[in-house]
C-alpha cells in the first residue's frame, strides 16, 4: 500500500498541488482492492470507474434524469464486471495466483463452489464498501490534519507516532464530521 500511495503522490509532484479527493483518496483503495483481487495496473483506472457507477447508485433514490443515469451505468458497469470477471475467474480456475480471486474461485461453502454471480456480488460489494469507506477516512484524515498544523508537525517530527495516530484515528466515531480528539497524539 506504501508503494501505491507513493506512486500516485509522485504522479502530482511535479505539479505541486492536487486534489486530495480525485487524484489520491479515490484512487488509492480502489488500486488496493484491484491488487488484492489480482487485477493487472492497467486495468485500475476501469475497476475505479466501476466503484463510481456503484456508489452512484445511491442517486436512483432520488429520482430524476440523474438516479435514471446511475441506473444505466450501474446496469452497464454490471455487465461488463461480469465479463471481466467471468475471463478471469476462468484464468484462475486453469492458472491459480495468489491473489483473493483465486481464493474466491476455490473456496467451497458446504462443499459446493461458489457460483460466478457469488464472486461478482462479492466484487462489487469489496469495491464499493472498499473504496467509500476508505475514500472518506483518508480525506477526513488528512483534513484534520490540516486543520491541526501542530498535531501534523509532531507527526513530521516523531514519525513513530505514526501508528499511534492511525489507531486514533480508527478508533474514532464513524461520522463525517470528525471530533479533533482524534488527532491529539
Amino acid at each position: 500500500m506504501r508503494e501505491l500511495s507513493r506512486e500516485l503522490l509522485d504522479a502530482f509532484t511535479p505539479r505541486g498541488e492536487m486534489d486530495l479527493v480525485t487524484d489520491y483518496a479515490e484512487p488509492l483503495p480502489t488500486m488496493v482492492i484491484a491488487g488484492m483481487i489480482g487485477v493487472p495496473p492497467d486495468d485500475r483506472p476501469t475497476f475505479l470507474r466501476w466503484a463510481h457507477a456503484i456508489l452512484n447508485l445511491g442517486y436512483a433514490v432520488t429520482g430524476g434524469e440523474r438516479a435514471a443515469r446511475a441506473a444505466r451505468e450501474y446496469l452497464a458497469v454490471s455487465e461488463e464486471m461480469k465479463i471481466y470477471l467471468a475471463n478471469a475467474m476462468a484464468a484462475r480456475r486453469t492458472r491459480p495466483s495468489d491473489d483473493l480471486l483465486t481464493r474466491l474461485v476455490e473456496a467451497e461453502v458446504d462443499e459446493e463452489r461458489l457460483t460466478d454471480e457469488e464472486i461478482l456480488g462479492f466484487v462489487k460489494l469489496l469495491l464499493s464498501a472498499g473504496t467509500e469507506t476508505t475514500t472518506n477516512t483518508l480525506a477526513n484524515a488528512i483534513i484534520t490534519f490540516l486543520d491541526h498544523p501542530h498535531q501534523l508537525a509532531r507527526l513530521r517530527r516523531e514519525p513513530e507516532l505514526m501508528p499511534r495516530a492511525a489507531c486514533a484515528w480508527s478508533e474514532a466515531p464513524a461520522n463525517p464530521i470528525r471530533s479533533d480528539a482524534a488527532v491529539e497524539l
